[in-house]
């Protein structure tokens, strides 16, 4: 998923929980400043966040990844939750 798909549906999201349109959005904007969302929105942003990307964000990662965070942070906070991990093949010990 490319960072505009996910702007994509970060903006559609928060059409639907504050009214904003795509042209009002921009990354760097806050959520809490310049997004209005309150404690009751931010839950509900979280739960269609998990749905939309078919991912888990605990409390305590919301309260550091997404609250008082710019879209920006947010896109790239989910980009690297979607993006599954490269993990290196164990080195293959030489016979000796």
């Amino acid at each position: 998923m490319t960072t505009g798909e996910i702007l994509r549906n970060i903006e559609e999201i928060l059409m639907e929980l504050v009214g904003m349109s795509g042209q009002e959005i921009k990354g760097t904007d806050v959520i809490r400043k310049e997004i209005p969302l309150d404690d009751e929105n931010i839950k509900d942003f979280v739960m269609e966040l998990e749905k939309v990307f078919s991912i888990d964000i605990p409390e305590d990662e919301a309260e550091k990844h997404i609250d008082n965070k710019s879209i920006d942070d947010i896109i790239g906070y989910i980009n690297a939750k979607i993006v599954p991990e490269v993990k290196e093949e164990p080195k293959k010990e030489e016979k000796k």
